[in-house]
């Protein structure tokens, strides 16, 4: 079979190779293969058998001629040869190799250090291009020096914040762009980093090539090479935006927005700053403007704006720019003034009111404004901010005490009165809410009848802390600290309901008086709240009279006038109250709405024994009768006044000697006793 075949072709190939063990066995397979092509008549095997033979003989006939030279003399030394040569040509072979390779592997290490130092130049030109590029294209300003400071480099970001191109700035020193703003000593902190060639950083206020300023933030550092020192490299970012939003950011913390001064926190840290270094003397001079909340809340916020800036700029205007002022909040001001004398002060503060004598014009408006204001001085009224500001504040009360428009300065005095305020103020808060507040009530009679005609309501605070506390001393506080509309209209509601019920003892009673508070009478809905309030106590608008002062009508003519006709349309009937004492003009009188005028207590008690206030009380009788006005006369003490003042002509009074204010339980019986006598005065009691 095949494998009987390969076996044996197997066999005979290794018997070539010198390994004649097999022939044994090759002959053995011929006698096989010869049986088996003698069975299968196969010529193919018959053929191969054949030549085997032939194969086999030959190496039978080989080894024979290699048995006779094996025993020639010569045989060993040939083979000793063969073995030698063999030997030193595989050493040979083998030195070639590793030589070969040793030259090969030099060559492929050199390639590779080729390869390397080609790929390595390559990418170090990438990253020059990719810093040139960088540097070119940055937008912050890059300048490189040599040793000397000359310019040897500017990229095109330097070229757009200066102004200078590069071929005018080559050789040049950076100073160019030196704007002579920094302090001395912060360029010489510069030339010393640089000198000994150590990093500096820090801002620089620059000037460009047309003049103008810019703001860098520059980091300038030594150039180093080998150790030697070959120049400097400046990295700067322009800050000019940043540093205008921070500046303006500042502005807006300590400025007033309004009116551009200085404000509160600006002011305290000025003085903060002030005091310290300087062992000199200051003025602080604290500045309200008078009724500015009734103008704002009245005319409304926009020409409150208005007048405020106005007010604001005449300030500067009367100033010296040495002068700090500032506007801490509202209407109040205030300013230092380098000045040691009080009497100095004043002088200023003189110039100051005469300054807003002149009216402020504001659209349609023409608004006559005072102020008032309150002088402290540094060291004599004390030492720190808030003792200056509470002492120059006690001043400022002071002078709206005296009637507003003047200047006051601190004294120890003030202190106790500014103390007081303070606890009527704290009082006054709760008063309402503990029923402290009453009314008292004045009968107001007709002169020649002596007949009660109505009462004039008069309003009472008794405080458990303060004990009896006169209107005159707490109204004013009310007005201040915003709480007269709800004593106001507390007073106006309390009134009309006891009115309601006095007349249901003495129909005959014609109206009850109610003082009206200036700010409260230019609220806006106040005829709208009145007219409900008067409603609720069912009494109508005719049957009540509504007082107001003289200064007020006379604050803004025009408009009041139209108030006061509002008023008069409703039904209520309009008293100047304390005629006389103000700055009425006779023009406007005659235009005015009114129906009664009121003479001033003042004029009362001397007018028997004084011409004076005799003829001033006889002038307003008779101005009042020609212009169709009722007269009341306050303050009758006496029936020699009340016999004088009938026989002017006036029509109605009150006072002492009539009745004292009673309240609502003895008015009642008062009307009840009826006690006013029926009967004229009597012509022996006059003057």
């Amino acid at each position: 079979d095949y494998r009987l075949l390969d076996d044996t072709i197997f066999l005979t190939l290794q018997t070539y190779t010198r390994t004649r063990d097999a022939l044994p066995d090759i002959k053995k397979n011929l006698q096989k293969i010869e049986r088996l092509s003698g069975e299968t008549d196969d010529n193919m095997l018959r053929y191969f058998v054949t030549h085997m033979h032939v194969i086999v003989n030959q190496i039978e006939t080989i080894d024979k001629e290699h048995s006779q030279i094996a025993q020639l003399a010569l045989y060993p030394r040939l083979t000793a040869l063969h073995q030698k040569l063999n030997t030193e040509y595989a050493d040979y072979l083998t030195f070639g190799k590793m030589a070969v390779l040793l030259i090969l592997a030099s060559l492929a290490a050199l390639l590779f250090l080729v390869l390397y130092l080609h790929k390595r130049s390559l990418a170090d030109k990438k990253v020059l291009d990719a810093y040139r590029y960088a540097i070119e294209n940055s937008d912050n300003s890059i300048v490189i020096t040599n040793a000397d400071q000359e310019i040897t480099y500017v990229n095109d970001a330097f070229e757009r914040e200066t102004g200078y191109s590069k071929e005018e700035v080559m050789g040049e020193n950076p100073k160019i762009l030196k704007s002579n703003l920094m302090d001395r000593s912060f360029y010489e902190a510069l030339k010393t980093a640089l000198r000994e060639r150590r990093r500096w950083d820090g801002e620089f206020v620059n000037k460009r090539k047309d003049g103008s300023l810019f703001y860098e933030k520059a980091s300038i550092s030594p150039l180093i090479v080998d150790d030697m020192h070959q120049g400097y490299i400046a990295i700067k970012l322009n800050i000019t935006k940043y540093v205008e939003q921070e500046k303006h950011v500042k502005h807006l913390a300590y400025h007033d927005q309004l009116t551009g001064l200085p404000n509160r926190l600006h002011f305290q840290e000025h003085f903060q700053q002030l005091i310290p270094n300087t062992d000199g003397a200051y003025a602080l001079l604290y500045i309200d403007m008078d009724y500015f909340k009734t103008i704002n809340d009245t005319l409304g916020h926009h020409t409150g704006d208005i007048l405020l800036q106005l007010f604001a700029q005449r300030l500067q205007h009367e100033l010296s720019r040495e002068d700090f002022i500032a506007r801490i909040g509202g209407d109040e001001f205030v300013a230092v003034l380098k000045i040691a004398r009080e009497a100095d002060a004043l002088k200023v503060a003189e110039r100051i009111l005469h300054a807003m004598h002149a009216p402020f014009e504001i659209e349609q408006h023409k608004l006559n404004i005072t102020t008032s204001i309150g002088i402290s001085l540094y060291p004599r009224d004390g030492t720190t901010l808030e003792e200056l500001m509470k002492h120059a504040d006690t001043a400022m009360y002071k002078a709206k005490k005296n009637g507003r428009n003047n200047a006051h300065t601190f004294t120890q005095q003030l202190s106790d009165v500014i103390h007081q305020r303070l606890e009527i103020e704290q009082e006054l808060r709760k008063a309402l809410d503990n029923n402290e507040l009453y009314l008292v009530y004045q009968p107001k009679y007709d002169l020649h009848t002596r007949k009660t005609l109505g009462f004039e309501a008069l309003i009472r605070w008794e405080n458990e802390k303060l004990g009896f506390v006169p209107p005159d001393k707490f109204i004013p506080v009310a007005e201040e600290i915003g709480l007269i509309d709800e004593i106001g209209f507390f007073v106006f509601e309390e009134a009309c309901s006891a009115f309601h019920r006095f007349k249901e003892i003495d129909p005959d009673l014609k109206q009850i008086a109610i003082n009206v508070s200036t700010i409260q009478f230019r609220q806006k809905d106040f005829i709208r709240n009145l007219n409900a309030l008067s409603f609720k106590t069912g009494l109508h608008p005719t049957q009540i009279e509504l007082e107001v002062t003289e200064s007020y009508v006379m604050e803004d003519i025009g408009r009041n006038i139209d108030n006061l006709q509002s008023l008069r349309n409703n039904g209520y009937k309009i008293a100047i109250d304390d005629f006389g004492t103000g700055y009425s003009s006779f023009s406007y009188l005659k235009k005015l709405p009114i129906t009664t005028l009121k003479i001033d207590k003042s004029f009362v008690d001397d007018i028997c024994t004084d011409p004076k206030d005799r003829n001033i009380a006889m002038t307003i009788v008779t101005l009042a009768k020609n212009l169709g006005f009722e007269t009341v006369a306050e303050g009758i003490e006496d029936q020699m006044q009340e016999t004088l003042l009938f026989e002017m002509g006036c029509s109605t009074g009150q006072g002492y000697h009539f009745s004292r204010p009673l309240k609502p339980d003895d008015v009642v019986t008062f009307l009840r006793q009826a006690r006013m006598p029926q009967k004229e005065p009597s012509e022996s009691g006059a003057c």
